[in-house]
């Protein structure tokens, strides 16, 4: 019998179990004797009785994407009006040439014995996508675990972006087309700019997050809602990291240059000296050799468009977030593919995001403090100086400066005393100056009391300390030297 199970059992449909549970066809039909059958089992279903479905199957494969494709080809050849009547298509725009790869896809199986084509697989999840409400994320958790559950060469795409690329390509896109909220009018060509629906005056916009504040215009005397928009972030380095979700670390840590990123690997850390590329091509800083010993003849870096970021984004593989150390681990193993991209951004959620051409800023009092800090340790000589041994070493490495590389003295080595540092004198008399300086009030903290007693260092500057010291103090103090 067809609806018996591995174990002989099926399912009861008494009154009592109504098809929830399993047992053999000795105890089911006991139970139907004493309950009766369950009133709304009609059809007997779980039992050999054919079920006829109301729609065509959407699931079971066909030729249909064949016809599409067919139909899309016809309609392209008829649309290219470089294509002569009677000729060839070597002088047209090449339609067949187009859409060779698709008919390639149509005729290659999802995988080896399947019996899907890989598009006629494809626009089944798209299909209940779209049917069903789903999320870009949903999509993407599903499309993977198909990947991942499929044969290993498979040819599910595995994000939504992907699968949505692919079907674009045949004709299969769709243009977004708001519609009044009462379904009596679409704000669509001509009528695509206007904000109020004009049969049943209401707006155009539904408010799915929050109710928003009621505000009068003056002009026109009308009353609108007015909500609020995230038009980027202001942030230090560091969060701009975690909330673009491309990581500030490693060869390609600058988020504007992207896999461009010029980076050099000095004694213990990866640093990022082609800042002059930024100059004018006959800026004289770039045929200078006392930067890195190479004068700097590329031109400005390539700007990468949503366009390229979105495609960046769609070949990130979904990963699960965990605190497992094996998961962890498998998460920091990043493919090439992904470049320096650790997430999708949060703010992606937003419909609006990816067309804003600035999403985040750098928030230039913590740069500003950083470079003050070093700048400050380095000229003080302190525990916060950027010129240590390693530095020197690098120097040597690079092949520039020679006469501040590490000199061998005996058994130890020393640093020759660099031009940008203070000596012992001219480091008391710039604390000095510092302890003298006289501000207006309320133009900043009284940074005479960061300056230690034997005028030997400056310590505990706080971020707007640094700001005077970068814009004010230094230039006057340092003319001199």
């Amino acid at each position: 019998m067809l609806h018996l199970d591995c174990k002989g059992e099926t399912r009861c449909p008494c009154e009592n179990c109504d098809n929830r549970y399993f047992m053999n066809l000795k105890a089911m039909r006991r139970h139907v004797r004493i309950y009766g059958f369950t009133q709304p089992y009609k059809t007997r279903i779980y039992h050999g009785e054919p079920l006829i479905p109301p729609v065509v199957d959407v699931v079971s494969p066909s030729n249909e994407m064949v016809d599409v494709f067919d139909d899309v080809i016809w309609e392209s050849r008829e649309n290219d009006t470089n294509l002569d009547e009677g000729t060839s298509n070597t002088g047209g725009s090449g339609v067949y040439d187009d859409f060779e790869e698709l008919l390639e896809s149509v005729e290659t199986k999802l995988y080896p014995g399947c019996t899907f084509s890989f598009l006629d697989f494809l626009e089944k999840p798209m299909h209940m996508k779209v049917s069903n409400k789903w999320t870009d994320s949903s999509s993407d958790q599903l499309l993977e675990l198909l990947h991942s559950a499929f044969p290993p060469d498979n040819k599910v795409p595995r994000s939504y972006y992907l699968a949505k690329k692919k079907l674009k390509k045949l004709g299969l896109g769709y243009e977004s087309i708001h519609v009044c909220k009462n379904d009596c009018f679409l704000f669509w060509k001509e009528h695509k700019s206007l904000q109020v629906c004009p049969v049943c005056k209401e707006t155009r916009w539904i408010d799915k997050n929050t109710k928003g504040v009621s505000i009068k215009d003056a002009v026109t005397n009308t009353f609108f809602t007015f909500k609020a928009t995230l038009l980027w972030t202001i942030n230090e380095f560091p969060t701009r990291s975690s909330l673009s979700g491309w990581s500030g670390q490693g060869y390609r840590a600058c988020p504007t240059c992207n896999e461009d990123t010029p980076s050099y690997r000095t004694v213990n850390k990866v640093v990022y000296i082609s800042h002059r590329w930024f100059l004018d091509v006959d800026d004289p800083l770039r045929m200078g050799l006392k930067f890195n010993g190479q004068p700097e003849t590329r031109p400005a870096p390539r700007h990468f468009t949503n366009e390229d970021i979105q495609e960046q984004l769609g070949r990130l593989i979904l990963r699960k977030p965990a605190k497992h150390p094996n998961i962890l681990k498998e998460n920091m193993d990043r493919q090439g593919f992904e470049l320096n991209w650790s997430k999708r951004s949060i703010f992606s959620e937003l419909e609006y995001w990816s067309s804003l051409q600035l999403k985040h800023n750098i928030d230039l009092t913590h740069v500003e403090k950083h470079v003050g800090e070093s700048l400050l340790g380095t000229s003080m000589m302190n525990d916060k100086s950027k010129d240590t041994s390693n530095t020197r070493v690098d120097l040597k490495n690079l092949n520039i400066r020679r006469n501040q590389w590490l000199q061998n003295k005996g058994n130890k080595f020393t640093r020759p005393h660099a031009s940008y540092s203070f000596k012992k004198p001219d480091r008391k008399i710039f604390c000095q100056f510092i302890r003298d300086a006289k501000f207006p009030g309320g133009f900043g903290s009284n940074i005479s009391k960061k300056v230690v007693d034997n005028d030997t260092n400056i310590i505990e500057l706080k971020s707007h300390d640094y700001h005077i010291l970068m814009q004010r103090l230094y230039r006057l103090e340092l003319e001199r030297y």
